[in-house]
């Protein structure tokens, strides 16, 4: 961790609980041998903390991104982002499975929170279960691979845009592929809810 991290006011406890909870996911889908690393740092207004792994790709928001807005200075409390999905990276060994190019990248939805944004919008998670190193994943749903014209790689780069770039309230176009077909959605980004539907699972955007 960098020694000369600005300081900023927070409510600590959430930005302890999302820490908790990416720890958490990471050690539990990194393999024996494998790797979890925590790095932060700071650009412009935003503190952030990321947690990467040597995992099969699945990633509660991979960033935490604490904005020092004014907002969180005047309420101590941040609304972050969430479009009410669960998902993980799309790698080459899901990719072949939903019989798409190897090659293809992006944030695939496993899961939808009934009656959240990506619900109402229309957005589809999975509708087939295979096992990946021994974890059961849904697949067949929706790949978000664009969010307002910016490229989507992995649900890290998702979770990443959302804490960044979309406040709650905000409407956003997510481009996904679906049935071998590119569908442009139209979503209004909602609040995380304090305890997420239990649908959304823990591995959630």
């Amino acid at each position: 961790m960098p020694d000369d991290l600005p300081s900023a006011t927070i409510d600590r406890d959430r930005p302890a609980q999302a820490l908790g909870n990416l720890l958490s996911n990471a050690t539990k889908y990194t393999p024996r041998g494998g790797t979890v690393s925590v790095r932060a740092g700071a650009d412009a207004d935003e503190l952030w903390i990321e947690v990467s792994d040597t995992g099969i790709g699945f990633a509660v928001p991979s960033a935490i991104v604490i904005k020092v807005v004014p907002e969180l200075i005047d309420r101590g409390a941040y609304q972050s982002a969430w479009l009410g999905i669960s998902g993980l990276t799309l790698t080459s060994e899901l990719a072949e499975a939903m019989h798409l190019d190897p090659d293809t990248r992006g944030a695939l939805v496993s899961g939808v929170a009934q009656g959240g944004p990506a619900d109402a919008a229309g957005l589809r998670g999975g509708n087939t279960v295979i096992a990946v190193s021994g974890v059961d994943i849904a697949i067949g749903g929706d790949v978000i691979v664009a969010i307002d014209d910016t490229e989507i790689t992995d649900f890290a780069g998702l979770a990443t845009y959302l804490a960044r770039y979309t406040p709650p309230g905000q409407k956003v176009t997510v481009t996904v592929l679906r049935d071998a077909r590119t569908v442009d959605i139209e979503i209004t980004v909602g609040s995380r809810p304090s305890q997420p539907p239990s649908s959304a699972l823990q591995i959630e955007g």
